[in-house]
């Protein structure tokens, strides 16, 4: 009898339970959960676009779906059609009115930020961008790790 019970087969595995599968509703409203409203598209967001109008989906549906208006939808198909790319493009802003040179020479004359100076174009650079440069620098030590430097921020 013990002979008969070691020669049976084991008994099959149990069997998982039946899960899910994610929908593609699901998948959008992953990709969209932290958007906020006028902020621009990730790349992966612009891929999931340009797939789903790629695969014959309608930039209005396209548009419904992700919560964006379809003139968007639009520009992100024609973008990639023309350049081949998810990346923005640069943003236009007001040119920085110092060099890394003067920024540079900011971080290290600590001293000079209770005054404004001349730079090497001639334009005074006042005490409002020296104090920003020294914080965004401050900013941006924190930011790798490192303890920010002596003085920085200090009045």
């Amino acid at each position: 009898m013990d002979q008969q019970q070691q020669q049976q087969p084991p008994p099959p595995p149990p069997q998982d339970t039946p899960q899910e599968k994610p929908t593609l509703e699901d998948f959008i409203s992953q990709l969209t959960a932290h958007r906020k409203k006028n902020q621009q598209l990730s790349p992966t967001l612009r891929i999931a676009i340009c797939t789903l109008v790629a695969s014959g989906k309608s930039e209005r549906w396209v548009a419904d779906r992700f919560g964006i208006s379809r003139h968007t939808v639009g520009n992100t198909w024609d973008t990639w059609v023309k350049e081949q790319t998810f990346e923005s493009k640069p943003r236009s802003g007001r040119p920085e009115c110092l060099t890394e040179e003067e920024k540079r020479f900011i971080i290290e004359n600590r001293a000079l930020a209770k005054t404004s100076f001349v730079n090497s174009a001639g334009r005074t650079i006042s005490y409002t961008t020296i104090k920003r440069t020294l914080r965004a620098h401050k900013a941006a030590l924190a930011a790798a790790g490192s303890s920010s430097s002596p003085g920085v921020g200090k009045k």
